[in-house]
């Protein structure tokens, strides 16, 4: 598909965790959706964060999933 998000699965994926799960997540969700949702953090957490996108190792599509799935629960709880 032409606009869909990179596929990450080539290698095996290692457990996320904290900023890592955010980092993805953003990049999921592509450059203009991520920067509107980023003017919201703090100078810290943007530091985390892009450091996390810079170091992330390959995510598997089966991951991406999950943490689409686990933000919306959340989300829907107001967490």
């Amino acid at each position: 598909m032409p606009n869909s998000p990179p596929s990450y699965a080539a290698s095996k994926s290692r457990p996320l965790h904290g900023t890592d799960k955010v980092a993805a997540l953003l990049m999921t969700m592509g450059a203009p959706v991520a920067n509107r949702i980023m003017k919201h953090f703090e100078a810290d957490e943007i530091k985390l964060v892009t450091r996390s996108i810079a170091e992330l190792k390959p995510v598997s599509n089966a991951q991406i999933e999950t943490l689409i799935e686990d933000f919306a629960t959340h989300f829907v709880a107001g967490a």
